[in-house]
């Protein structure tokens, strides 16, 4: 089975990671790093659909 994606596997976690804590951040600590805002250059390969 070959690989799915083009994404390195160890940005894909930091991305994940990255985002999930940012969600509960902002949700439940009322603390915002704006990266749910939109493009970032901490991922620039992340893509936002609305």
């Amino acid at each position: 089975m070959g690989a799915v994606g083009t994404v390195p596997p160890h940005r894909a976690l930091a991305a994940n990671r990255a985002y999930v804590a940012s969600f509960f951040d902002r949700r439940l600590r009322g603390h915002d790093d704006q990266l749910l805002d939109g493009p970032s250059e901490r991922f620039p390969k992340m893509v936002f659909a609305r």
